[in-house]
């Protein structure tokens, strides 16, 4: 015991110093722990302690029985600020030992307002709540307390988690329970019916491959009772294996056939083999096993699983059965069997029956909305919507249907609205992502759409359903690799052979066995294959493309009538890539072309362009109101397609807004150093110097992009293309020259040099005679180009000469018809 004398000298940290409160603090002296420390607290202004020393000293009570002592000290410790999560804890703690469980929630509670992070007070709540009878909550703090990943203090604090799990489990929350169940499982403390219930809520969450490697560890071991064989009968017929699911939940029917869950799951594990035979023999040999309402539903069923959605109506029809019974449920499967066969009225019918059982049941609405939908009666499908009571209101089903109606009649904003509210909810199904897929697709939102599917994707998949919004949303972003799943045959299967684009991409097609499993699209890559190896079998075949929109038009059928009588026309396709719009007009007008024996391709650009949504057009200078045709990305976006096609060795582009004097056979045989394109650099003009210094370009290395030459077997051409795609994406990067500047970024100087006889500007004041004699594409750069009334230089008498040709190539009527779509 401290006398008078070393009170009134002793300092706080003196206290801790003293021999005899070390000997204490040691355990050797536990006896007079309470005096000395009551003795302390008496003395003392305790305001001087500091966190830690009070923290010590609330251990120290704790340990010698003193909670009166303990809880003065943590008092003081909250009253300080600091640590205050520990000292609610500590607090909780010492509640639990009193069995003052109110005050202990209490502690606990207040210690994760003050710390959510510290999950101890997650669980101390937990013990507490549950202790209280207030499971829901309890059981809620208990998730909060799993989601750490850590040990509880107590043993017994893991039957805490084991009963709550079963709470969840039993009030029908078996997907929540899942995470209790594993972390008393993880720590030693499952028992076998634990294992089996979170196998079960494995399967509540879908998650049938989990389950199954649960419940059949168990029956390795012996442990598994005839409930987790039940559970391990629907896993086995969940993930497809028939055979197994049907032998194992027979077993266990014939073991205890009056129990109506056991025959409920061999009559669920029959109907979702969907194979008749087995199912007629379970009625022939098992017919013991059902009652007469059961024999009504496998018959029914078999009669459902073969089409014949007539049948099952007439075996319903003198049945009667009861709300929520499995006869109730088949009038449900039949309802939607008849919709989706198109069978209107006869689902309209079974909905009403239904309703007759039921008129409040909300899935007898959803149906009845569905068949409104189908129907496109939105007037009833909305009244039957609006029924739906506020407290219900938000069931998942009910904002999917909502969201659904809003998009039916076009009310863009409540449909994002309810997106929204679908994508905070925890959903029962994939199935409900389907109509936002549908959304996202009609919206145009294509990636978005990708990257939902990317974590949607599994083999629950019914490409029936979504597969072609999924194989489009895969074309439009160019993102087909990323969909390709293995597991997913129909899916993988026309994403991979739309992809295939060389011989090498088809014979690994056509080696797939699940793939020549399939008639067609066997059918489909051997054709493919024999075409594409006929074309490379032509040796020294060239390409020469130009893109175009509508004001380029004219130009640019004037601009391949120049370049194909200079050629060859047994060596060199040509390509013109145009608008979708412009598609079928482009195709007439290259039909001379094509009757005089010339390769000319339309294409497209939705089949190049994956993003065209982002091709900026302003010009980023002064330009009298111009701006830039986004058909001048599609250049990048070819080169890139003929590379991956594989089927040519070099590509030429041209602009639109060049003539060409000379045979382009040099060209295509330049020597490109080993770089894989070749192009005209820029003088250092002042807009050249701007666009090098925004873009940190090499001096004296910025090219212009009005002819290119391309090598398409270069290993580094398409690294190269996707450098300028990227630049054209990135909303960071200010394009001044736009698809220009998005190439020199793309190559950044990795091109050998063009000789200016291949891209010769012709500006308004340039004089005719004064032309070099080697000059072999000229090129009008500027504006006001040659065809535009207010040009007036010299230049457009060699352009008019170069259209009057073309008339007379293409008919006067057709170049007439060409010259109309030119727009200032």
């Amino acid at each position: 015991m401290l006398d008078g004398a070393d009170r009134r000298a002793m300092t706080i940290a003196a206290f801790f110093r003293d021999s005899r409160v070390q000997s204490v603090l040691a355990g050797s002296r536990p006896a007079q722990a309470t005096s000395i420390i009551r003795d302390f607290f008496s003395r003392y202004n305790y305001d001087d302690c500091a966190v830690p020393e009070l923290l010590t000293l609330s251990d120290l009570a704790s340990r010698c029985g003193d909670s009166e002592v303990a809880g003065t000290a943590l008092r003081r410790v909250i009253a300080k600020g600091q640590n205050v999560h520990l000292a609610y804890y500590r607090l909780g703690r010492l509640a639990i030992a009193a069995k003052d469980f109110a005050s202990a929630a209490e502690h606990f509670l207040a210690g994760t307002a003050a710390d959510p992070l510290f999950a101890h007070n997650w669980m101390g709540a937990a013990r507490a709540l549950h202790a209280l009878g207030r499971k829901p909550e309890a059981a809620n703090c208990a998730e909060r307390f799993v989601a750490f990943g850590v040990r509880p203090h107590a043993g017994s604090e893991l039957a805490v988690l084991a009963d709550l799990g079963d709470y969840m489990f039993d009030s029908g929350d078996r997907k929540r329970s899942r995470s209790l169940y594993e972390t008393v499982i993880k720590l030693g403390a499952g028992r076998a019916r634990d294992v089996v219930r979170l196998a079960e809520g494995n399967i509540a969450g879908g998650d049938y491959a989990s389950a199954i490697g649960l419940l059949e560890g168990l029956h390795r071991e012996g442990r598994l009772d005839k409930w987790g064989r039940r559970a391990l009968a629907a896993c086995y017929s969940h993930s497809g294996d028939h055979a197994r699911a049907i032998e194992t939940a027979e077993a266990v029917a014939l073991g205890d056939p009056t129990d109506a869950g056991f025959v409920n799951t061999y009559l669920d594990v029959l109907a979702r083999s969907k194979d008749l035979e087995r199912m007629r023999l379970a009625l022939e040999h098992h017919a013991a096993l059902f009652d007469a309402n059961a024999v009504g539903e496998l018959g029914g069923r078999l009669k459902l699983a073969a089409g014949d959605v007539a049948g099952v109506v007439a075996s319903l029809g003198p049945l009667e059965f009861v709300y929520r019974s499995r006869l109730y449920y088949l009038c449900f499967e039949t309802a939607y069997a008849a919709l989706a066969g198109g069978e209107h009225e006869t689902a309209l019918m079974l909905g009403e029956r239904l309703a007759a059982l039921a008129p409040d049941d909300n899935f007898v609405k959803l149906l009845r909305i569905d068949i409104y939908f189908r129907q496109q009666m939105w007037e009833p499908a909305g009244e039957l919507l609006d029924s739906i009571t506020a407290d219900e209101a938000d069931m998942p089903h009910l904002v999917l249907k909502r969201f659904e109606y809003a998009c039916f009649v076009g009310d863009i904003p409540r449909a994002e609205a309810l997106r929204a509210r679908l994508e905070e909810m925890e959903l029962p199904s994939k199935q409900f992502m389907l109509p936002v897929f549908r959304y996202l697709a009609e919206r145009k939102s294509w990636n978005e759409l990708v990257d939902r599917a990317l974590v949607w994707l599994d083999t629950q998949l019914d490409y029936a359903q979504i597969g072609y919004v999924l194989f489009r949303a895969a074309k439009h972003t160019g993102r087909q690799k990323e969909m390709i799943k293995p597991d997913l045959i129909r899916l993988r299967a026309n994403l991979a052979f739309d992809r295939a684009e060389t011989l090498a991409d088809l014979e690994r097609l056509a080696s797939d066995p699940t793939i020549a499993k399939d008639a067609v699209l066997a059918r489909k890559i051997e054709v493919k294959r024999d075409v594409l190896t006929q074309s490379m079998a032509l040796e020294g075949r060239r390409a020469i493309f130009l893109c175009t929109d509508r004001n380029y038009l004219a130009a640019t059928i004037v601009a391949l009538h120049s370049v194909v009588t200079l050629m060859d026309r047994r060596e060199v396709d040509y390509f013109v890539v145009v608008d979708n719009e412009l598609l079928e007009r482009t195709r007439r007008f290259v039909a001379p072309f094509c009757d005089a024996g010339y390769t000319v391709t339309v294409v497209p650009a939705a089949e190049v362009v994956g993003l065209a949504d982002k091709l900026y057009a302003d010009y980023g200078l002064f330009t009298s109101g111009h701006v830039l045709a986004s058909a001048a990305y599609y250049r990048i976006y070819f080169a890139k397609y003929l590379a991956r096609r594989g089927l040519y060795g070099r590509a030429i582009y041209i602009d639109s807004d060049v003539l060409v004097r000379g045979s382009l056979e040099a060209l295509f045989e330049a020597d490109l150093g080993g770089r894989p394109m070749s192009a005209r650099v820029e003088p250092m003009r002042p807009e050249v110097r701007r666009a090098i210094a925004l873009h940190q370009l090499t001096d004296n290395r910025y090219f212009n992009s009005g002819v290119l030459l391309f090598d398409l077997k270069h290993e580094r051409l398409v690294q190269s293309l996707d450098g300028a795609v990227a630049a054209i994406l990135d909303d960071q990067t200010t394009l001044l020259f736009h698809d220009q500047c998005a190439l020199n970024l793309g190559f950044r100087a990795d091109f050998t040099d063009l000789d200016r006889v291949w891209n010769y500007t012709m500006g308004e004041s340039m004089k005719v005679q004064d032309l070099p004699e080697d000059v072999r594409i000229l090129h009008f750069l500027d504006r006001p180009k040659p065809w535009s009334a207010a040009y007036g230089g010299e230049a457009a008498i060699l352009w008019f000469d170069a259209w009057r040709q073309t008339a007379a190539f293409v008919g006067e009527t057709t170049a007439v018809e060409l010259f109309g779509l030119v727009q200032e």
